[in-house]
């Protein structure tokens, strides 16, 4: 399966963007929309001595879509497969 990400909406204020990811969760090819928040880098120290523990890359699903189709599957599935599809979303952008 080919990776396909599409940039729907970057904000440069936010750091994030609004993403739509063609993927496979289970066997089950798939199209997921959701926000993309990337890796904020830990800083030890400011100027003035505070500092910045950063944090990770974040993917948050808006819907999860059958490719090739316009249903939405999301409030179908389990945690567990949420947590594997962000994961795998993250990875592949």
């Amino acid at each position: 399966m080919d990776r396909n990400v599409y940039y729907i909406k970057t904000t440069k204020q936010m750091k994030q963007a609004t993403l739509k990811i063609d993927l496979e969760a289970e066997g089950v090819p798939l199209t997921v929309e959701g926000y993309y928040s990337p890796e904020e880098p830990m800083a030890m120290y400011y100027t003035d001595g505070s500092g910045y523990q950063g944090c990770p890359a974040e993917f948050d699903i808006s819907a999860v879509k059958l490719q090739e189709t316009d249903v939405d599957i999301f409030d179908l599935l389990s945690e567990n497969i949420i947590e594997e599809i962000e994961k795998k979303a993250i990875q592949q952008i």
